[in-house]
């Protein structure tokens, strides 16, 4: 600190102002003026890392007194680094000393009343304090410090705790809550009652007491209903604070049997084929307390782009996804704007709903700056990597993760309550070196799905990461890393969930003993004709006896005919050979059909897991009889196992599942 500085700081003070100043190197850089000594500081000596690894103590005799604190960096055993290691040794003038270290008992914190003025100077770094138990917590030593700066002598009860709830209580549970009170004023506090009437609770601790400046007292609370309910009372404080003679704190309770899900055994339904079917089935909370859950989809996901990570979110190109996708709306007029300026800087953005990723909720996001979402703690990293990857960031959702800014872009975001998902959209987002137009959307649905979608992208493209990755860095979808892939007016799609079945809702609250109707679609255009497909709904709830339950459904797709061309076209379609084996003369497969009137015609086949192998697409094909060949490179690029063969016309679909042995 310059010798200008260190005088502007002393007419502050002489001016009758407070002052609190935190620095390792306090009491050796202040030399040529009148602050240190207005600190109430004498000296100070360069310290030892060994010297603060036991910790950080109040003073007997001060407003510090009893307090203890652990004194480091972040991770527990962690040797402190330099700056905080070395922290000066202090010798209090006119001041007091109110910080000490255990080892060597070095004075690190000094207090000091001038004649219009009060300061504090502290070589402890606060960050490197970590929170104790009751009023051990930089929270109070702040709170202390302020009364000392402020003047407070008049006594001020304070109590850590301004209300205590027990919240919901299962029956013959008697949780206890810790407070205490505290003086935060220079002159004693008397308390001379305590008051609590109530034979539900039970209150412990003195009844009455005095305490000095600092000193506190702890008190507990006992929840011991004899029935279920709803209990409230008031803790009475009665002392000599003249602002708050009688200091009143609420106790309430709800004692209530827990919420208890009661789902149907399994759920069986016929689907017609080639059509949206809307169902439904009921479930009930037979507990007392309401019950919330949020759903998984397990099932088949039809025609993905791509293998699935192993937690089981799929993704597909859009061209790929066989269900509706979310087209592009320019939320900039509609959406909230958030400050984000220059580079490697994030949004804390809070969520509208709860986010289910990797099977955790999550309430909050990161919004990067350099094109990623994360829900973990890095939200500046300009060096996108490889999915999965331990370096951070994880647990991380990435449409466009590259080295970005925004320049003069900006950031919106827009919650869609009836679609129940939020949008957010980067607008004329630019390259670390401010070339390229990047417009950008990252939609998250209640459901869990994620798309990604793309708007005009102009500039070095096939730099990027796209994907997403778990919070523990060992599972994700790599859907690009430095490749040719994202284009201007295209979208992926990422779903944990089967991609035919739709929840209307996915996360619900249910209401003890009032019957809840789930609704739900399933896209029968994604399924095979005569083929039984089995999916689970999987239940996540605040069940304490059982948070998972799993509904079983079990599917039939049928065929509803509506005239004799339709059953004639079914009755002569055929696939052979099957099982086929290709070699020999055997190098391709022959599908027989009819068909009532001309139509175009597309052949899909797809494997096991719903991913398309082969596509042919005919324009247009006559009335009649026909018989088709697969192209040989259908088998030669395909390994041994089961395929669904798609044969789609202008009015009707055929499904057949074959062997392929090779």
């Amino acid at each position: 600190m310059s010798v200008e500085q260190q005088n502007v700081l002393v007419n502050y003070l002489n001016a009758g102002k407070a002052l609190y100043v935190e620095g390792t190197n306090i009491g050796i850089d202040f030399a040529g003026t009148e602050f240190l000594a207005m600190l109430g500081i004498a000296s100070g000596i360069q310290g030892e890392d060994e010297e603060i690894t036991g910790g950080i103590r109040g003073i007997d005799d001060t407003f510090t007194a009893g307090k203890n604190y652990d004194y480091r960096d972040e991770n527990p055993g962690q040797t402190p680094s330099y700056c905080i290691g070395r922290m000066n040794r202090l010798t209090a003038g006119t001041g007091t000393a109110i910080l000490n270290s255990v080892n060597g008992d070095y004075v690190r914190a000094v207090a000091n009343k001038g004649e219009n003025y009060r300061a504090i100077g502290s070589t402890v770094i606060t960050g490197a304090l970590f929170d104790g138990e009751s009023d051990n917590t930089k929270k109070n030593l702040f709170q202390l410090y302020l009364s000392f700066l402020f003047g407070q002598t008049e006594p001020e009860c304070y109590s850590s705790e301004d209300e205590i709830s027990f919240g919901n209580i299962d029956p013959g549970e008697t949780p206890e809550i810790n407070f205490f009170l505290q003086n935060q004023g220079e002159n004693d506090l008397n308390i001379t009652d305590v008051i609590l009437d109530s034979d539900d609770f039970v209150l412990t601790g003195a009844e009455s007491a005095s305490l000095v400046f600092g000193e506190s007292i702890p008190y507990s609370v006992q929840l011991n209903p004899n029935e279920t309910g709803i209990f409230s009372v008031n803790i009475e404080i009665h002392s000599n604070d003249p602002e708050e003679p009688v200091k009143i704190i609420p106790v309430s309770a709800t004692v209530q049997y827990p919420p208890q899900l009661s789902i149907p055994a399994e759920e069986v339904a016929d689907i017609k084929f080639g059509e949206t079917n809307y169902l439904n089935f009921n479930l009930e909370n037979t507990g007392e307390a309401d019950l919330s859950y949020w759903t998984r989809i397990i099932g088949l996901s039809v025609n993905a782009s791509g293998d699935p990570d192993n937690y089981g979110y799929n993704w597909w190109k859009a061209s790929d996804y066989p269900g509706e996708l979310s087209e592009w709306n320019d939320i900039s007029e509609i959406g909230d704007l958030h400050p984000m300026n220059g580079s490697n800087t994030f949004y804390n953005l809070e969520l509208p709903f709860l986010f289910p990723f990797y099977g955790k909720l999550k309430t909050n996001v990161k919004v990067s700056s350099n094109g990623y979402l994360t829900f973990g703690r890095d939200g500046i990293d300009y060096s996108n990597d490889e999915i999965p990857n331990s370096i951070k960031p994880n647990d991380m959702i990435a449409p466009f993760w590259d080295d970005l800014k925004s320049n003069s872009g900006d950031l919106y975001s827009y919650f869609d309550e009836d679609g129940k998902k939020i949008i957010i959209q980067y607008t004329n987002w630019v390259f670390y070196n401010e070339t390229g137009n990047l417009n950008f959307q990252v939609i998250l649905h209640q459901n869990g799905d994620i798309e990604f979608l793309y708007g005009n992208m102009d500039g070095e493209l096939n730099e990027a990461t796209v994907g997403i990755e778990n919070a523990d860095a060992d599972d994700g979808l790599q859907i690009a890393y430095n490749q040719d892939f994202v284009e201007s007016n295209t979208s992926v799609f990422i779903s944990p969930n089967a991609s035919f079945i739709k929840l209307d809702d996915p996360q619900a609250i249910v209401e003890a003993g009032v019957p809840f109707t789930v609704n739900y679609a399933v896209d029968g255009n994604q399924l095979a004709l005569n083929q039984s497909y089995n999916a689970e709904i999987e239940f996540y709830s605040n069940d304490p006896d059982d948070s998972l339950k799993t509904l079983p459904l079990t599917l039939n797709v049928i065929q509803v005919a509506n005239d004799n061309d339709i059953a004639e076209y079914k009755s002569e379609a055929n696939i052979y050979p099957n099982p086929f084996i290709a070699t020999g003369s055997r190098a391709n497969i022959t599908i027989s059909f009819s068909l009532p009137e001309d139509s175009p015609v597309e052949i899909g086949v797809y494997n096991i897991k719903g991913q398309k192998v082969y596509e042919q697409k005919i324009p247009e094909i006559k009335s009649g009889k026909h018989i088709l060949e697969l192209k040989s490179e259908f088998s030669e690029r395909s390994v041994s196992g089961i395929y669904f063969v798609n044969l789609k016309t202008q009015t009707n679909r055929l499904n057949k599942k074959i062997l392929l042995v090779k």
